[in-house]
């Protein structure tokens, strides 16, 4: 009986054991964005419908790009300032263990 039940058990989580990364290569629509902290309401940095994307390659590169529900253009300094403040751009390496 003990052996059947370990052998079941396997058979379950055996995808979780062999999780493919190629399940997530692909682009990805940013949905939502809250940052929580303990203690404390949660946060939309970027408003409640921010925009952005998030590109994972097979080769292990991500590159993310994401902006505020409400960007408005602007050519001066303070406005162009206020764009940089709503807006986050990286990209980089990425590994699934």
């Amino acid at each position: 009986m003990r052996a059947l039940f370990l052998t079941l058990l396997l058979a379950i989580s055996a995808p979780l054991f062999a999780a493919d990364a190629d399940g997530l290569v692909g682009t990805w629509k940013l949905v939502s964005w809250q940052v929580i902290v303990e203690n404390e309401t949660p946060r939309n940095v970027f408003g409640a419908h921010p925009n952005g994307f998030l590109v994972l390659t097979r080769e292990g590169r991500a590159i993310v790009l994401t902006t505020a529900q409400d960007r408005r253009p602007g050519m001066g300094d303070a406005e162009r300032a206020a764009l940089h403040k709503s807006m986050l751009a990286y990209s980089g390496k990425y590994r699934v263990e």
